[in-house]
């Protein structure tokens, strides 16, 4: 595996695809919707200075946040609730969640659905491309207000809130 260390001065807001793959050492593998779990074995490097981490899993949507004090039960209530945003689109506009190229949604659309159609426009791929990266954001925006420094981790997708350096390393796999 090769992989590239980066400093985040304090202050900076980052989202950063390390490109991992697959579920914590204690999940079982098998599959979800036709999708093969592996084991998330990058998740037992992580330990962040000053951090309290814990994860939240919600049907598909397994993360590992780390913040200053334990909020799983925020982040569990900020999961629902963006799932049921982007599920009550889908099954309202289907093609939101078939295409691979970008779908036009309205000004009205939830904040999430708003956010990874923008996404899948600027890497013209289709929305559901940035389902785990808009869902780790919109956890850690909405934890934001109850700790300075949050790391939410979905699937390989990474978004950092911090008011610390803090050090990330990534993760190329075979492909560097």
């Amino acid at each position: 595996m090769t992989g590239v260390t980066l400093r985040l001065p304090s202050g900076l807001t980052a989202a950063i695809d390390p490109r991992a793959r697959g579920l914590p050492r204690r999940a079982r593998a098998g599959k979800i919707r036709g999708m093969m779990y592996e084991p998330r074995t990058y998740r037992l490097t992580v330990a962040p200075a000053g951090l309290v981490s814990f994860g939240v899993r919600v049907a598909e949507t397994d993360l590992l946040i780390s913040a200053r004090r334990d909020l799983s039960a925020e982040a569990l209530e900020l999961v629902a609730g963006v799932r049921a945003d982007l599920e009550a689109f889908v099954a309202a506009s289907p093609r939101f969640a078939e295409s691979y190229v970008p779908v036009e949604v309205s000004d009205d659309a939830p904040e999430v659905v708003r956010r990874m159609a923008a996404a899948a426009h600027t890497a013209n791929v289709g929305p559901m491309a940035a389902v785990a990266g808009a869902v780790a954001e919109a956890v850690a925006r909405g934890l934001e207000p109850l700790s300075p420094d949050v790391i939410v981790e979905n699937g390989g997708d990474i978004y950092l809130i911090g008011r610390e350096d803090r050090t990330v390393a990534l993760w190329a796999g075979g492909s560097a």
